[in-house]
């Protein structure tokens, strides 16, 4: 096989002089032996050619992704098979959780009262809300779950062992975070940014199958900011008298090993070289620390 011709592809008069491979048996219910269903796709017919010639065409009609592995010069190929209705759903989902992020960061700004509100009570955070937003993070790593292990069995489409790593220090940080934030008896500390950045990473990687993606960098970014303002302020998170100092502790320990996991297997993913993947990752955790660090002089200035 030819992978993407510089020319005009090519295509056999006789598919059955092929030499056959896992993709042309894949295909053979297609046009005339071929994926391409396009009239318009400028394939030209060679008689006697015994080679196929995967081109744009099949890319597109067969749904494909194509990986070429540089160490062992092995090509390999996919079919995406996710269903439109799940993409819609995804980004409804993404554009749900996006638009929580930004209530959160609102209120980390909050406005003076007017002077004839001064007396009045300041309000108080809607806990309601914030019990249907941990629901539906729950429901969205549940449905994520389920698609990784039955539905479309997604955890085979992930590129890199670093992929499926991430995939799971991710999944079990939103768990415990949602469960730690139910048991937390402070209303103003449930509406948590990193668990939401959490879920926002697994779902660009249930999208592109990696997280080597173009939300990596920004996502990243966000959760190191979340991450270093918890390691700054020393209320990090209130004792309740069914919790202990301990579970705090451990809640930011958690944290910060989930932000490791985050800058060695996802920001290191789009680096192609070691002096890259060092300054992609020295950036990341650069910018973190120079917007956490404001935020949380901020919020000791309006205490």
């Amino acid at each position: 096989m030819l992978y993407f011709p510089e020319q005009e592809a090519a295509l056999p008069d006789d598919f059955s002089l092929l030499t056959t491979n896992d993709y042309l048996r894949k295909i053979e219910s297609g046009v005339n032996g071929s994926a391409c269903s396009s009239s318009d796709s400028g394939r030209q017919i060679v008689v006697g050619d015994r080679r196929y010639e995967l081109s744009l065409c099949d890319l597109v009609d067969s749904k494909l992704d194509i990986v070429y592995n540089s160490v062992n010069q092995h090509v390999y190929w996919r079919q995406e098979t996710t269903p439109f209705w799940f993409y819609m759903l995804i980004s409804l989902i993404g554009i749900y959780l996006i638009s929580s992020i930004s209530q959160n960061i609102v209120r980390l700004f909050p406005q003076a009262p007017d002077e004839d509100k001064k007396d009045d009570p300041q309000p108080k955070p809607n806990t309601n809300h914030n019990y249907i937003q941990q629901g539906i993070i729950l429901l969205t790593v549940l449905l994520l779950e389920a698609d990784f292990w039955f539905f479309t069995k997604s955890w085979t489409y992930l590129l890199t062992q670093q992929d499926y790593d991430l995939s799971r220090h991710l999944t079990f940080y939103i768990l415990y975070g949602l469960a730690y934030q139910f048991l937390s008896d402070d209303t103003t500390r449930r509406n948590c940014v990193s668990v939401i950045t959490a879920t926002l990473l697994l779902l660009s990687c249930r999208i592109h199958h990696t997280f080597d993606n173009p939300y990596i960098m920004v996502l990243s970014i966000l959760f190191g900011i979340r991450s270093l303002y918890k390691f700054f302020d020393v209320d990090i998170s209130p004792v309740s008298p069914t919790t202990t100092h301990s579970n705090s502790h451990a809640w930011l320990v958690i944290d910060w090993l989930t932000f490791v996991s985050v800058l060695t297997n996802g920001v290191s993913q789009t680096s192609l070289h070691t002096f890259d993947d060092f300054i992609k990752q020295s950036t990341t955790l650069l910018v973190s620390t120079l917007v956490a660090v404001p935020l949380f002089m901020y919020h000791i200035k309006k205490e």
